[in-house]
């Protein structure tokens, strides 16, 4: 008897494989938003804070956001704005998404990009963590894979971008960019 269970003891040791768990939760908001009005930017080496108004449905609301960062100061004042808009966003509410994936292996273990930098073809993604793109259709089949279209929008050296591009469903469940533009 004592045999046996050392006999699984060990098995189970060398068996063992690390799982690492994956979330990503986003909000869909189906507000009308409209740019910023009397943006008033106050800047200090590595901090900019910022004040305006923006009309959401037609009511004005009023932001104040502190962002903080080396960036230079238009991309981080740039930054403070988008960030005051997604809290502002982010109190009133919309659809919420969520998506979780766990994956077990012996491998070395996958990262995900988490969305502070614009992804790059290769990386490893969640499908709710890049917005898809409006009026097209939700997932095609290509190469005998699941893929859909996304729309990726971020400020680089202060100045605004829109990339679109195509991510694929992995085995692992995960997703891939494999093309942009």
């Amino acid at each position: 008897m004592k045999k046996t269970i050392l006999a699984l003891a060990i098995f189970n040791s060398l068996a063992h494989a690390e799982c690492v768990q994956h979330s990503v939760t986003s909000v869909a908001s189906q507000h009308q938003i409209s740019e910023p009005i009397d943006l008033v930017k106050t800047y200090r080496p590595g901090i900019c804070v910022v004040e305006y108004q923006i009309k959401v449905n037609g009511n004005v609301q009023t932001v104040a956001y502190k962002q903080q960062g080396r960036e230079l100061e238009e991309e981080l004042c740039e930054q403070a704005v988008i960030s005051g808009r997604q809290q502002l966003l982010a109190k009133l509410g919309g659809k919420v998404t969520g998506e979780s994936v766990t994956v077990c292996g012996d491998q070395e273990t996958p990262t995900l990009k988490i969305n502070y930098r614009p992804v790059k073809i290769g990386d490893l993604v969640l499908e709710n963590e890049l917005p898809r793109v409006p009026d097209y259709p939700n997932v095609f089949e290509w190469n005998k894979t699941q893929c859909r279209l996304f729309r990726e929008r971020y400020t680089l050296r202060g100045k605004f971008r829109v990339t679109q591009g195509a991510i694929c469903k992995t085995d692992q469940q995960e997703w891939t960019v494999v093309d942009k533009w």
